[in-house]
This record gives C-alpha cells, structure tokens and sequence, in this order.
C-alpha cells in the first residue's frame, strides 16, 4: 500500500471552475518547419457546449489574451478580445457572440 503525503493528494486536486469561467488556452502553431525561420500562429481555444472550438489570435494580441486567461476572465470576455477587429469569425464565435 502507497500512503501519499496530503500534500502531493492536494496538488493533483482538480481545480473546478465557476460556470462561465471556460477551461481555455492559447495553442501555437508551428508553419512549414522545412524553412530556416517558420512562421508560428496562435489560437484561442476553449470547450463550449458545441465540442473544442478555436479562434486565431494575432500576434499583437497573446499577451493581453494570455493575461485574461491567467486572471481567470469568463470565456465570452475573452473572445471579445480576440474577435476584435476582425473581419471574419467562425460560425461558433458569431453565434457565442450575437453578431
């Protein structure tokens, strides 16, 4: 029998989320890596009801998204950020949205 430390038991705890506040992160996406200097995108990505959806983000952009999903913003606020400006949306995100 392995007697773990409470410690260890708590780290690995999952840590729920208040509703509206979506498991999200930013995935990179390395380009064409055959190239001396590949181009790298970033995505926002979150769970919706819908399945995982993404939403490109520009580069100018990670920082501030990054900050929002480190301070727990809800998910909706953030993708604000992300879609601002933009010209086209995925259909999830227009439909998220109201637009």
């Amino acid at each position: 029998m392995v007697v773990r430390k409470l410690l260890d038991a708590m780290e690995n705890r999952r840590k729920h989320r208040v509703p509206g506040n979506a498991s999200s992160w930013i995935e990179e996406r390395t380009g064409n890596k055959k190239r001396a200097n590949p181009s790298v995108s970033y995505y926002y990505r979150w769970d919706s009801p819908k399945g995982r959806v993404s939403e490109y983000i520009r580069a100018s952009q990670v920082t501030r998204v990054a900050r929002l999903i480190v301070a727990e913003r809800p998910a909706l606020e953030i993708l604000r950020v992300v879609v601002n400006g933009k010209r086209k949306l995925s259909a999830v995100s227009t439909e998220l949205l109201g637009k």
